[in-house]
C-alpha cells in the first residue's frame, strides 16, 4: 500500500512540474474596471471557439453566441460533455476564448481586472459547495470580511432563499 501511494505522490509531482512549467495566459489581476453607474450588467459571447490548452483537437464549443441581458437568470442545460461548465469557465475567465470574444456590459472581458470582473457576476453551480468553517465564512468567501456586514450577509442568505432555514 506504501509503494502505490509513493507512485501515486510521483505521478502528481510530475503533473505538479508540468503545469509549472506553463505560461501564464489570463493574469490574475491588473486590468480596467467601470465605475458602478456604467455597468450593465450584460453578458455576450460572440462566436467563440475553444478548446483547452492541454487538448488542442478537441473543440469543445464552435461558434457560440449567446446574449444574457440585465438581471436575467440563465441556465445552461444538455447533455454531458456538451461544453455547458466550459461556456461558465470562460466567462469567469479561467480560459480565453481561441476565436470570438466575451463581452460584459459591452466591453470584451480581457480588458477587465479579472478580481473585479468575478465580483460583478453571479454564478451558482449545480451542486453547491460548502467549506468548512461558519456559514459567515462560506456566505463571504472570497470576499474582504472586513466589508461584508451583518446586514449584508442576512441580505444575501434571504436572496438565496436561505435565510429561514439557517
Amino acid at each position: 500500500m506504501v509503494i502505490g501511494n509513493v507512485y501515486k505522490i510521483a505521478g502528481a509531482s510530475e503533473k505538479i512540474v508540468e503545469m509549472m512549467k506553463t505560461a501564464v495566459t489570463v493574469n490574475a489581476s491588473g486590468g480596467m474596471t467601470l465605475p458602478e453607474k456604467d455597468v450593465v450588467g450584460e453578458i455576450e459571447l460572440k462566436n467563440v471557439f475553444f478548446h483547452y490548452p492541454t487538448k488542442p483537437t478537441v473543440k469543445v464549443s464552435k461558434n457560440v453566441s449567446i446574449k444574457i441581458a440585465k438581471n436575467n437568470v440563465v441556465a445552461l442545460v444538455g447533455q454531458s460533455g456538451c461544453g455547458k461548465s466550459s461556456i461558465i469557465s470562460l466567462i469567469e475567465r479561467y480560459y480565453d476564448p481561441i476565436e470570438g470574444e466575451i463581452l460584459f456590459s459591452g466591453v470584451n472581458i480581457r480588458k477587465f481586472d479579472p478580481k473585479w470582473l468575478k465580483k460583478q457576476i453571479g454564478i451558482v453551480a449545480q451542486e453547491p459547495v460548502l467549506f468548512t468553517g461558519t456559514i459567515r465564512e462560506n456566505v463571504c468567501y472570497g470576499l474582504d470580511k472586513n466589508e461584508v456586514t451583518d446586514a449584508d450577509i442576512d441580505e444575501a442568505c434571504k436572496k438565496a432563499n436561505a435565510y429561514d432555514f439557517i
